[in-house]
């Protein structure tokens, strides 16, 4: 198969088009449908606990209330049913340090679930981040004229605009153009791309 570089403009969006009918279809479709239910599921989930962990005021005086009552209630009923002289004040301090107590210890065990749930993801993403390149390894014969860098669906459709609008006439200056947009653009390109900038909240 020619590099991209020594082939024309007709045999460039040949070889673009079927890279990107063959990416379309089958394992490295698949795969990215996988992949975006993974991020999604993590979007939705870290969300839902990072709401936990930043609470309000309303929150903390719940747990506050639950901490309290937790340790007032239980030690109240002890003490008045084994007709023992409670000791009121000692109790309403202990029930106070543990209501204080409570929202810390509340929020570090979010913090935890969120940060086990971060590490998940990455490992589930990295696999399938490796299945993808291998995909793509599998098949030179398809994907062997460009580097395996911007073999995505997304880069390659950018790069077939590129060439039907007349912006590149080789594969070098169709590259060149998206590297530039995605400088100054910020364009991201895929479910790929998304992997690599991901900001977990635990990283951020």
């Amino acid at each position: 198969m020619k590099s991209g570089v020594e082939m024309n403009k007709e045999e460039l969006r040949v070889a673009l088009k079927n890279a990107r009918d063959f990416l379309g279809g089958g394992t490295y479709r698949n795969l990215e449908v996988y992949e975006a239910s993974i991020i999604a599921d993590y979007n939705k989930k870290s969300e839902k606990l990072a709401k936990k962990a930043a609470g309000g005021i309303v929150t903390i005086f719940m747990w506050f209330c639950l901490g309290y009552s937790a340790v007032f209630l239980p030690a109240f009923l002890y003490y008045t049913n084994n007709k023992y002289d409670a000791d009121l004040l000692g109790m309403v301090i202990i029930a106070i340090m543990f209501g204080i107590a409570l929202p810390f210890i509340a929020r570090k065990r979010v913090d935890q679930k969120l940060e086990l749930l971060t590490a998940d993801t990455k490992r589930i993403l990295g696999k399938i981040e490796e299945q993808k390149k291998g995909h793509v390894a599998d098949h030179p014969e398809i994907y062997g004229f460009m580097p395996d860098k911007y073999v995505t669906i997304a880069y390659i459709e950018k790069l077939m605009e590129y060439i039907d609008d007349g912006r590149a006439e080789t594969l070098k200056e169709g590259i060149n153009i998206l590297e530039s947009e995605a400088r100054f653009r910020g364009i991201r390109s895929d479910y790929s791309m998304a992997i690599r900038d991901l900001k977990f909240p635990m990283n951020a």
